[in-house]
């Protein structure tokens, strides 16, 4: 047994995770018996000593008292106001994460000339885009106190916020949407990643899950396990005492891979997200603590922390991520454009022909008008008046040309035209490209993958 934990501490620190093996070195203290254990352990404590100052506390005690976590990224206009609110709460510590900000945050709060001796700043640099669940983990496992309120950069709160929202020792204080909605407050619906819980809580379920890296369901996430695993019972903040300050959604989606149209027009980017992060996860791993994101830091003064992250994104298969995207693209067509969705036999098919639509900004009205009114897999059969569909388009004439069976002459004697290769056949489809000697499948705005077999060019 001990041979195994020490082997395992050797890997922990070779893999640069020295919270975990901190860890594994207080099991390995407990269980030594010979001299040769006891070398062991100070051979692994001076290779720990040797390595930068971990951030990630994940404290064994956590001290009476209440400790108020945010994080941002270039966002401190938001953050500064909302901070001044928290400042006048009784609580013990404020700690702030500046995600690599283009402007640190100490320097924006010293020229805003906020200051307080409970504000403790953990810069994390060299970060090219916005992690929440990275960002908001940093300072959750920085905590020092028994109860942590958890409070995004744009949420204000009123001077009786503690007062109102007490959080008992088997309590989680989350917002919800709903309350506002009830209190008809519908400006304050983004109040669902507002919560307080007992620190030891959020460590033994390892804080937010990390295989979630845009935005959306990690709170939803969060909740779950902490309900589940630790047994916590939900109340709700008083709608009273929070206030979120109105911004675009396009800033809460801000410095993240993620497209800002509407998917089918109707789908806001912040809600497809949400529904592809809730199918990944029930896709893929469990979260465990043990895949936490190490950094390393160093004290620039007793309030400020700089540091960066010396670990690699945690692995989730391509097949994962295209699997939960196409999953939401389905269900967001049979919700909100059942017509549609009954047209075709593959619901799988349509909902990767409209991803790449998406994807490429194409217009939903513009991609439903190619379609037509009946269009069926592996049928040729197409029915839509090509005057119409060129009135929509704007062209001066158009026509069909399906491909199947169609002659290279044909083909490449296309003028203004609009071609439709339809197949059951897909490597007939390729071919028929090949003849038609085009290599890209995008003129005019118009984009649509061969998905379901069907590729689409508008010449002049």
């Amino acid at each position: 047994m001990k041979t195994e934990i020490f082997d395992q501490i050797d890997e922990l620190i070779s893999k640069r995770r020295f919270s975990e093996a901190q860890e594994s070195l207080q099991l390995a203290r407990r269980l030594a018996s010979t001299p040769t254990d006891q070398q062991l352990i100070q051979s692994f404590e001076r290779l720990l000593s040797d390595q930068p100052t971990s951030i990630a506390v994940d404290s064994e005690e956590f001290k009476p008292g209440i400790s108020l976590v945010s994080c941002s990224m270039n966002r401190h206009e938001n953050l500064i106001l909302s901070l001044k609110s928290w400042l006048q709460l009784e609580v013990d510590e404020v700690i702030l994460v500046d995600w690599s900000s283009q402007e640190p945050l100490d320097s924006a709060l010293i020229e805003a000339k906020v200051s307080d001796p409970r504000i403790k700043i953990i810069r994390i640099e060299g970060e090219p885009k916005w992690i929440l669940t990275y960002a908001f983990n940093v300072g959750l496992r920085a905590v020092s106190y028994s109860t942590t309120y958890k409070l995004d950069a744009d949420i204000t709160t009123s001077k009786d916020f503690v007062e109102l929202n007490p959080v008992g020792p088997f309590e989680l204080v989350r917002g919800l949407w709903k309350k506002a909605i009830q209190a008809n407050k519908r400006d304050q619906m983004y109040v669902n990643g507002s919560f307080g819980c007992q620190s030891k809580h959020l460590k033994e379920v390892g804080y937010y899950n990390e295989l979630i890296r845009s935005y959306g369901w990690d709170d939803s996430d969060l909740y779950y396990r902490l309900t589940e695993y630790c047994g916590l019972q939900t109340q709700f903040l008083d709608v009273d005492s929070i206030v979120h300050l109105e911004q675009e959604d396009d800033s809460r989606i801000a410095f993240q891979d993620i497209s800002t149209n509407y998917f089918i027009d109707k789908v806001r980017p912040t809600i497809f997200n949400n529904s592809v992060n809730r199918i990944t996860t029930s896709l893929w791993d469990t979260w465990t603590p043990n895949k936490l994101q190490e950094y390393a830091t160093t004290k620039a003064c007793n309030s400020i922390s700089v540091g960066h992250r010396l670990t690699e994104d945690q692995f989730i298969p391509n097949w994962v991520k295209e699997q939960a995207r196409t999953a939401a693209a389905s269900q967001f067509i049979e919700k909100l454009e059942p017509k549609i969705a009954l047209r075709y036999s593959s619901s799988r098919l349509l909902a990767e022909w409209l991803l790449s639509e998406f994807d490429y900004g194409a217009s939903f009205k513009l991609s439903t008008a190619i379609i037509g009114n009946y269009f069926h897999f592996g049928m040729e059969v197409f029915q839509r008046d090509p005057s119409e569909l060129n009135n929509f388009l704007g062209y001066s004439r158009a026509r069909f040309v399906l491909a199947e069976g169609e002659s290279r002459d044909t083909i490449e004697t296309k003028g203004k035209t609009l071609v439709i290769l339809s197949s059951n056949n897909l490597e007939r489809v390729n071919q028929l490209r090949d003849l038609a000697g085009y290599s890209q499948i995008d003129t005019k705005g118009i984009f649509i993958t061969n998905a379901i077999k069907q590729t689409i060019e508008l010449t002049e």
